[in-house]
Order: structure tokens, then C-alpha cells, then sequence
């Protein structure tokens, strides 16, 4: 048939022909990737090892996921081309290791792949779009959207399989040993419950007493001190500007809105400008109707009336609208979205309660911040130092308690029996008190410490976050680590610890150990299968994360394993651009820049 067109190709009904045709590859299929400017070709983008990358080649990637973009201005377009460009760099990189290591891919296996539509990333979206494969469509696609010859395309193919089969053959080789297992189950299953005392400073304050003659030579010294925190303070003691206003607010109609629906709404907006700004009706009132007319729940029955408003909680477009109006003024205020009267009520000027009226609530503040941490501090010392008796909290602080009030108490107090029980003395122990954790385990922690400085091969659980917070204490990486060491026989911390600002001390109250692998074979191997499944994805995804989307929509982002292949070849210089060409450009500043001491050469031919 073709040949027949050409032998005809003179006539005017062929050239007809011939642009219908290409009027409809260019609705089907989109624009070609390098647009429509007259071309001289494939240019050559990149050399990876002798081989010439060329934006035909790159085409081809950006197609499966860009082709249809007709909106990418052309800094968008070459920015996700230069994307596609180091995803081919990768894959010839990827399928030269496979060739070196014998792999190869044949005519059957490639035709496989091709009509695959699990492996092969562009059946369904190009040429199966039906869940089969059409000869005619693929072949269309690759001449007409592509253009490149059928055996340019399947060579592409070969390439990109290899690179898979070499990521696979990667994969393959990560495994987990059973001590990794056994770290883990360990890991997850070993838990503490804490007993623990945290002296929060807030919790403290309320026993920090002044007299009035003290507060006031107190601010006598401190006058800047009091100033400065007044200057940082300020927005505290500031109230806003605030306006309330009256306002009529009608919802323009969106596109699915019916022309009876639009008609109302028109209508609405019309008769309430003609009813306030030329009749000078109530306000109110024709608020009222309006909310009524178009059913407004929200504003039926208010005539119109907003409560005090801050300035920079009320909607902008209303600031915006009565900046300089006067109490009682109406203005209109046109939206996008909607269309309002605003009649403006009110208007309260911003006030700023002066130092004078707050200086003594900011001295006591500065006063108690500046003795609360030595209050604290001396109050855990002295838990401390019962808690080395009692090897309980708990007991500790009762005994504190206890303490403190026999030495408060009145020397007159009846002791004789049967007689009134004197009233308890208030202590400065009684806002704190002994409370649990309850059991938690060390997953998702930073466990190095525990093993030398390094976790055990195959264990990252960096991903899981929150390592050192701990139910209750907070964040502290300290006292996770050391809760663990903590055992029956030697409960008690070893010192008291610092968490958020506050002393902490800690007691393990109980521990919580793997149950013995024989009490539950079954379960215990349904187990030990899942740790291995899970431990594996993870070094997976360590190893090689991401690299799917080389074949899919080119992220950039491959892994540790492929971002250092790449690096390398750009170091070594086995990989080099053609600045000419500028997705090579843009690739090749990103690359460089990566690899900081990639060399770059810019071939001088830049046409195959």
C-alpha cells in the first residue's frame, strides 16, 4: 500500500492524503519529542563507553510518561528530558555489566518481553491499549511517534532488558544471614517498663514564692533584663486592630451550575445593589432576604452582622475593600468566587499594654526561670540520695515527703491518742510524683552504641523514626540506651539524667524478654520467615531503591548502588555529553556537580 501512495504521490488527492495522516498521528500520538522545528536528525547526546547515546534514544523514555504533555514550557521540557537522558546513561551502563558477565538477551526471549505487559513498561500505555498487542499500532508508534526505524526500537529493547536482567541478578544476591533474624526478633521483642521522677521546671514554679518588697528590688535591678524580655514579649501584650462589619455574601455559580441556578444568582446580586446602594434600604434587612432567597443557613436571621474580628483572621479581600472607609460606609467587593456588600460597622485600633501595667508578671517569670533549674536540680539530688536506700522511687519520695513535713510540723501538736489528727503540712515534694512508662522495646532506635558504633549487618531501622522518645521522659537518647542495661539485681540508674531541660531520674520496674523459641515451634518459624522477608526488603530497598522508575518516570533517585555506578563512569570519564545538545548540557552541570571531579569533554561532532 505504501508503495502504491508512492508511485501516485504527485497527485493532489495523495498530498491530501498525506496531510490527513499527518494531521491524525499528531492527535493520537502528540507532538514528536524533539518538536516541530525542522531537524537535521538524532544528535548525539552522550558516550557511554564508546557508544553513542542519541536523543532519538531518549525520545523514547520521555514518551512513556511526557508524550502528551502539551503544556511543559521548554526549560520544563529539557529538564525532564535531561531525566530521561541519565536513565538511558544507567540502563547502557547497567547492560554493559550484564554483557560482561555473559548475560545476553535473544530474539524470543526480546519478543517476549515485548508482548509482556507485567515486564515491559509501555504495553499497555502504547500499543496494547486494548490488553492485546497490535502489530499495526506498534508499528505506528514507532515510525510515526518515535522515528526510528523497527530494529533501532527493538535494539533499545535488548538494552533495556539486560539492564533489568542485571538488576535482578543484583537482587539475587542479597540475602540474610540468621543472626540478623535473631538481632531483630531480639530487637523488637525485649522490652522495659520505667519507673521514673521528671522535675519539669513548670511543674516546680508553683514553689517559688516573693514577697512583694523582694519582687520590687527585684525589678530595680533587673531593668533591662525586664525590658528586653518585654521587646521579645511584645505581641503577648499587644490586642490587634479589630472592625466588624455587615455583610451581604452571595457565591458566584461554577460551570456545572444549571442556567436557571445562574439566572438567580444574577438576579440576586442585582436586586441587593439596587436595594442598598439607590434605594439606601436597611442593610439588615436586605441581608436577611438574601440569606433567605438563596437559602443560607448560616446567615439567616443576623441581618447581615460579623462578630469583632482581628485584622488578620478576617478575610482579606474585606480588609482589602474598606482600607480607609469610615463607620457606615458600603462598599462592593468582587471576588472570583463570589460577590459581597460590605457595610463596615466598627473599627478598634490596635493597643499595646504598656511595661508598666505587666513588668511584674515579667520579673517573676525572669526570677522564677533563674532559680527553678537550681530548685530542680537539689531536689534530685536529694531523691538520689534516698533512692541509693530504698531502691524505689516511689518509697524515695514518700520518705522525702515525710521528711519534710516532721520538720514543718507544730511542736504543740496533740499526740495523745484518740485526739484530732493535725491537718497534712503542704511540701514542696507534693507536685511531683513516681509514675511508669509502661513497656516499650528499642525498635527504631539508634542502637550503634550498643553494638560498637555499628548496628549488626542487615539492621536499619533508621526509617521507623522517633528512636529516643520514650513514653513519658521524652527525648533522650541516653536514658534508652541505658534502660536496657538496667537488670533485677541492679535496678537503679546510674545518675540523674537531663531530658528537655529537666532532671530525670529512672528505676526499671520491669523487663520484658523474647519468649524461648521452643515454646512455639510453629509460630516461632512463621516468625523467623516473616523477620526474613522483612529484613531483605529493606536491604532491597537500601541497595537498589528506586530503580524501577529508571524503566517507568525517571525520578533521578536510584540508590546507593546505582547513584555510585553512575558517579564513577562520570569520574572515570566513560560517560561523557555533548554540551551542544542541551539536555546533555543540563545533565552533565547536575552530574559533575554530584561527582565534583567528573572531567568533561565536548565531542565536536554532534550528528550520527
Amino acid at each position: 500500500m505504501l508503495e502504491r501512495m508512492r508511485e501516485s504521490s504527485r497527485s493532489g488527492l495523495t498530498m491530501v492524503i498525506f496531510a490527513i495522516i499527518i494531521v491524525v498521528f499528531a492527535i493520537s500520538f502528540g507532538a514528536p519529542m524533539d518538536g516541530c522545528q525542522q531537524s537535521s536528525g538524532p544528535r548525539r547526546a552522550a558516550t557511554v563507553d564508546g557508544d553513542d547515546l542519541m536523543t532519538d534514544e531518549i525520545d523514547i523514555i520521555y514518551n512513556r510518561y511526557g508524550g502528551q504533555n502539551k503544556n511543559a514550557t521548554e526549560d520544563e521540557l529539557a529538564q525532564e528530558k535531561a531525566k530521561a537522558l541519565k536513565a538511558l546513561v544507567i540502563m547502557h551502563l547497567l547492560a554493559d555489566q550484564a554483557e560482561e558477565m555473559g548475560l545476553r538477551v535473544g530474539d524470543d526471549e526480546l519478543k517476549r518481553y515485548l508482548l509482556s505487559p507485567l515486564r515491559n513498561a509501555e504495553f499497555q500505555a502504547l500499543y496494547g491499549r486494548n490488553g492485546k498487542f497490535d502489530p499495526g499500532y506498534y508499528k505506528r508508534y514507532i515510525e510515526y511517534q518515535l522515528r526510528i526505524s523497527q530494529p533501532q526500537y527493538e535494539e533499545f529493547k535488548k538494552k533495556e532488558l539486560l539492564a533489568k536482567k542485571m538488576l535482578e541478578l543484583a537482587e539475587m544476591q542479597v540475602g540474610v544471614i540468621p543472626g540478623e533474624i535473631d538481632a531483630l526478633q531480639s530487637l523488637r521483642e525485649t522490652k522495659v517498663n520505667l519507673e521514673y521522677i521528671k522535675l519539669a521546671p513548670a511543674t516546680l514554679k508553683g514553689q517559688i514564692s516573693m514577697s512583694d518588697e523582694e519582687l520590687t528590688a527585684f525589678i530595680e535591678k533587673n531593668q533591662d533584663k525586664i525590658k528586653k524580655a518585654y521587646e521579645a514579649r511584645k505581641a503577648e501584650y499587644t490586642t490587634p486592630e479589630q472592625i466588624r462589619v455587615r455583610r451581604i455574601y452571595i457565591l458566584k455559580p461554577d460551570e456545572t451550575a444549571t442556567p436557571d441556578q445562574q439566572k438567580l444568582v444574577a438576579d440576586t446580586i442585582a436586586d441587593a445593589k439596587k436595594r442598598i446602594l439607590e434605594d439606601k434600604e436597611d442593610f439588615g434587612a436586605v441581608a436577611d432576604d438574601v440569606a433567605t432567597k438563596l437559602d443560607q443557613k448560616f446567615a439567616q436571621g443576623k441581618k447581615g452582622l460579623m462578630e469583632w474580628s482581628a485584622i488578620g483572621n478576617m478575610d482579606q479581600n474585606i480588609v482589602k475593600g474598606l482600607e480607609g472607609a469610615k463607620e457606615g460606609e458600603i462598599k462592593e467587593i468582587d471576588t472570583e468566587f463570589s460577590y459581597m456588600i460590605v457595610k463596615l460597622e466598627g473599627r478598634k485600633p490596635e493597643v499595646v499594654t504598656p511595661l508598666e501595667d505587666v513588668q511584674k508578671d515579667i520579673a517573676k517569670s525572669i526570677y522564677e526561670d533563674s532559680v527553678v533549674q537550681e530548685l530542680a536540680t537539689s531536689m534530685a539530688k536529694e531523691i538520689e540520695a534516698e533512692l541509693a536506700t530504698t531502691k524505689d522511687l516511689a518509697k524515695a519520695l514518700e520518705n522525702l515527703k515525710k521528711k519534710e513535713a516532721a520538720t514543718e510540723q507544730p511542736a504543740d501538736a496533740p499526740s495523745e491518742e484518740g485526739a484530732e489528727e493535725p491537718a497534712a503540712v503542704a511540701t514542696k515534694w507534693d507536685s511531683l510524683s513516681a509514675r511508669e512508662t509502661g513497656p516499650f522495646s528499642l525498635e527504631g532506635q539508634d542502637l550503634s552504641a550498643l553494638f560498637g558504633g555499628q548496628l549488626p549487618p542487615g539492621i536499619d531501622l533508621s526509617s521507623m523514626g522517633g528512636w529516643s522518645m520514650i513514653p513519658g521522659i521524652g527525648n533522650s537518647k541516653e536514658v534508652a540506651l541505658d534502660a536496657f542495661k538496667l537488670t533485677t539485681e541492679n535496678p537503679v540508674g546510674s545518675k540523674i539524667y537531663t531530658v528537655e531541660g529537666a532532671p530525670v531520674l529512672i528505676r526499671l520496674k520491669e523487663r520484658i524478654d523474647p519468649p524461648k523459641a521452643d515454646d512455639n515451634a510453629e509460630e516461632a518459624q512463621k516468625q523467623q520467615i516473616e523477620l526474613f522477608s522483612e529484613l531483605r526488603s529493606k536491604r532491597l530497598s537500601t541497595l537498589t531503591g528506586g530503580t524501577q522508575s529508571i524503566f517507568l518516570v525517571p525520578s533521578g533517585n536510584y540508590g546507593p548502588w546505582i547513584d555510585n555506578l553512575y558517579n564513577q563512569a562520570i569520574k572515570s570519564n566513560k560517560v561523557t555529553f555533548n554540551d551542544r545538545v542541551k539536555v546533555a548540557e543540563i545533565l552533565r552541570n547536575e552530574s559533575t556537580q554530584a561527582a565534583t571531579t567528573a572531567p568533561v569533554t565536548t565531542p565536536k561532532e554532534d550528528t550520527k
